[in-house]
């Protein structure tokens, strides 16, 4: 299985409360981990539940006894752990993501009878709705530095390019995307789409500007599954970002990001607070 560097120590966290790893202690895990999503989990359930949140859990949520142990990522889990990692994989694959994160984790914890009965039906929304949805993000340009690659496989995309891209879309991620391309102008010579191509295929997509008519919104982007994890979706941010930052702005919004991480990461992307 593969997960999010973020994921990882929350199994490490995890793994550290208990030499079996139960799928409460996933949460537990999430809970001490309290960056980003995680944070705002910490901070929802700690108003909640107070500094005696992880006690509290694993007293109503005691380790299920004769469970056969899998080793997952290095560490001893629980056939009930292995069982919520698997959905958990489901979950990323249904999105069409690499990595499996803290949002694919919880919505599957919270399928766990003792853990939902624990939380309350209310917690489990406002913690789904933190963790389980798409996300705004925030970067500061001016802080983002210049940024060159030698690549030459990454360019500006004409209006011609636009059926192509379409076609890409479709493919690769459904019709959800399809309508940001409707609107844009045949005259425009530079439109804010850029595209990736390998030996005249398209194999990633980035814009900004485009969606709902706002500016300073980033995205959609897109990298065809087979040629993710080859720096083209992180190149094609840059190359969108910087341009704004050219053009004068000062903050640019990424609108809905699935993969949080990626963009923390990649240009230091803050969650925008919604706990």
């Amino acid at each position: 299985m593969n997960f999010t560097p973020r994921m990882r120590k929350v199994i490490t966290l995890a793994a550290e409360m208990s030499p079996i790893v139960y799928p409460h202690h996933l949460l537990a895990g999430i809970f001490d981990e309290a960056n980003s999503v995680c944070g705002e989990i910490h901070l929802c359930l700690h108003v909640k539940f107070g500094d005696q949140f992880k006690q509290d859990l694993f007293d109503h949520v005691p380790a299920l006894q004769n469970e056969s142990v899998m080793i997952i990522d290095g560490i001893n889990c629980s056939k009930s752990t292995e069982s919520v990692f698997k959905e958990a994989e489901k979950q990323m694959q249904k999105y069409n993501q690499q990595l499996i994160n803290e949002g694919h984790l919880l919505s599957c914890l919270f399928q766990e009878e003792a853990i939902a009965a624990f939380l309350g039906t209310e917690t489990v929304r406002e913690l789904m709705n933190i963790a389980c949805v798409p996300r705004d993000l925030i970067v500061h340009l001016d802080r983002l530095k210049d940024f060159q690659y030698a690549r030459t496989d990454i360019r500006r995309a004409i209006y011609k390019d636009v059926p192509a891209i379409k076609a890409f879309i479709l493919r690769e991620f459904g019709e959800r995307w399809l309508r940001i391309l409707s609107d844009l102008d045949k005259e425009n010579t530079n439109l804010p789409i850029y595209i990736a191509e390998h030996n005249g295929t398209l194999t990633g997509f980035a814009c900004y500007d485009i969606v709902r008519g706002r500016k300073g919104l980033f995205g959609p982007m897109g990298t065809a599954a087979d040629s993710r994890f080859k720096s083209i979706g992180k190149d094609m941010l840059y190359t969108c970002l910087l341009e704004m930052k050219h053009f004068g702005y000062e903050f640019a919004v990424i609108g809905q990001a699935g993969p949080i991480e990626f963009y923390e990461r990649a240009c230091g992307a803050r969650l925008i607070p919604q706990f």
